[in-house]
């Protein structure tokens, strides 16, 4: 909180800590992390608050696997009225295989999977795309909690999930989602393409 703390003085009014004026602020929209998952629950809006007082105006949370704890915290968000002084983006993400989900609800700190998803990806002939789908059930169901203004798509090791979950969720509206197919034969975004897969 310290560093929002000192890009917004930064910012706002155009002062190092020091009190040396500065000739130009920044021009930075401060973001922050929140991690609702992780106990005490009941602290983790009041955090946030802080953060919102030390100057963030988006959040990203961690992975969201779990819709009931995400309303439980975001009712405490509402009734605080935090959703109205700052973007809140949900994290979702993909889940390779149960193996995968297993090792991150017990070794990522605040990662809550319940035990359902584990299973349903335990019981996928295709555990990979059961983690896309179940990506997409999660964004379709965050996208109804009031208060909750985008989602953050982490697909580690999977990022070229990431047009397909898009384009099925809508939730770009009209506009499309960049996918390297739109690019197919252009020789230098092919290089590129191939050093990074």
């Amino acid at each position: 909180m310290s560093l929002l703390e000192i890009v917004s003085t930064m910012r706002d009014k155009q002062t190092f800590q020091s009190g040396r004026k500065l000739d130009s602020p920044p021009r930075m929209f401060l973001g922050a992390a929140a991690n609702p998952f992780v106990d005490p629950l009941d602290w983790r809006p009041i955090r946030l608050a802080k953060k919102i007082a030390a100057g963030a105006q988006f959040v990203q949370t961690q992975y969201c696997f779990d819709i009931t704890r995400l309303d439980a915290y975001m009712q405490r968000v509402r009734d605080m009225g935090l959703d109205r002084k700052v973007f809140i983006l949900v994290g979702v993400g993909t889940l390779a295989s149960a193996k995968t989900a297993d090792w991150m609800r017990r070794n990522v700190p605040g990662v809550h999977i319940p035990d359902e998803i584990i299973k349903r990806l335990a019981g996928a002939e295709n555990q990979k795309a059961e983690g896309v789908r179940i990506c997409i059930d999660m964004i379709n169901q965050v996208r109804e909690i009031e208060g909750v203004d985008g989602v953050h798509i982490m697909a580690y090791r999977q990022e070229h999930s990431v047009p397909e979950i898009v384009e099925r969720t809508g939730i770009l509206g009209d506009r499309q989602a960049w996918h390297p197919r739109q690019y197919e034969g252009d020789r230098n975004v092919q290089q590129h393409l191939d050093r990074i897969q």
